[in-house]
């Protein structure tokens, strides 16, 4: 089965630093493909005016076009396929569908290690945004996966301390309201 590439895969890889740029070479290597197989989405990308490529002598560079306000919608679809990735694994998912029901009034961020690996995570880092306890959703869930879960609480992301906050921008899985999110992190970045 062929393995196709998608533009949200390679918008995916902006998604911790809005100001990377990227070679070819790099983006190649990073999405485990042919650099002749990524050049069509790549230029599809530049047309549409979501990547700005630069040529600095044989190498070719990638960028976010910052400028272009659509770019937002096209960073929440990359990360809304990234969510649905990592929803595929089990105890993610499990977590996902405990915490479900209170969606609507809060948000809800994973961050760190367990986004990279859950497997091999010591623990899953949370960030809820809301008012909302889930208390006994997290005591359920660590006492029957044995897996902790770091629960970080605050009514409004814009309580949350820088340094935690460029943490999360780097590793982060965003379960719901992406849109907003992005919106935050992208002021902040």
């Amino acid at each position: 089965m062929v393995n196709n590439i998608t533009k949200w895969e390679i918008l995916g890889l902006y998604l911790e630093n809005y100001n990377s740029k990227y070679y070819l070479r790099e983006l190649a290597n990073l999405l485990k493909k042919p650099h002749q197989s990524l050049t069509p989405y790549l230029n599809a990308l530049v047309k549409e005016n979501i990547l700005i490529r630069e040529k600095r002598k044989a190498i070719t560079e990638f960028s976010l076009n910052r400028k272009n306000p659509q770019l937002q919608d096209y960073l929440v679809i990359a990360e809304k396929e990234r969510a649905i990735e990592k929803l595929k694994e089990p105890l993610l998912r499990i977590l996902y569908e405990k915490i479900h029901p209170y969606f609507t009034k809060n948000i809800f961020v994973i961050f760190g290690s367990a986004t990279k690996n859950l497997k091999e995570a010591a623990d899953i880092d949370l960030l809820l945004i809301g008012p909302a306890s889930i208390k006994k959703e997290v005591e359920d869930f660590e006492e029957i996966y044995d897996k902790k879960i770091h629960v970080i609480t605050t009514k409004s992301i814009k309580e949350i301390d820088n340094g935690l906050l460029q943490e999360i921008i780097k590793k982060h899985v965003i379960l719901n309201n992406t849109e907003y999110i992005l919106n935050y992190f992208n002021e902040k970045q």
